[in-house]
């Protein structure tokens, strides 16, 4: 990872939240539709109107997840929050990050995701929310490993990959 002034940092991990987390809202905006469908020979205008409105809700909550990052250096947490008007870009040098919780909801769990509330000194009322993270257990641990700065970042990081070895490992065998 380089920025503009040339100075590398060390990452430790990057990722993008899931579309699944969002999947429950998808499922109701298609269900919207067959109404719509419906009105299509009675009130044509309004039923046209109505699909045009889910599928473009349905599109910016697809966008927005899309364009969604996150990064953790040896220096900060970066947060990309992507948008279909624009982009915002959240730095937490490492220093201010204080807790981390992990919450793993049950519809989460069926897909081996989570959630990483980051409590910061930047923001002291407000977390900073990581939704839809695979493996979410060992960011939570890479992440705490950065911010303590006491354990070894790279048993962390083996962790991470035997973790990932062993999830490739049982998709193939289902």
């Amino acid at each position: 990872m380089t920025y503009s002034a040339g100075t590398k940092e060390i990452l430790y991990w990057a990722a993008r939240p899931s579309q699944l987390v969002y999947l429950k809202q998808y499922i109701i905006y298609g269900a919207g539709v067959l109404p719509c469908l419906l009105l299509i020979p009675f009130y044509p205008i309004f039923a046209i109107i109505g699909l045009l409105f889910l599928s473009f809700k349905t599109f910016v909550k697809y966008w927005e997840v899309k364009q969604s990052q996150y990064f953790l250096s040896h220096e900060r947490l970066r947060i990309v929050k992507g948008g279909l008007w624009g982009r915002r870009t959240f730095d937490i040098e490492r220093y201010r990050l204080i807790d981390v919780e992990l919450h793993e909801p049950f519809f989460h769990q069926i897909f081996g995701l989570g959630i990483i509330e980051i409590r910061n000194l930047q923001w002291d009322k407000e977390k900073v929310t990581l939704n839809g993270i695979e493996n979410p257990r060992v960011v939570r641990e890479i992440i705490r490993g950065v911010a303590t700065n006491s354990r070894n970042i790279e048993t962390y990081l083996c962790l991470d990959l035997s973790e990932l070895h062993h999830a490739e490992q049982r998709k193939l065998l289902k």
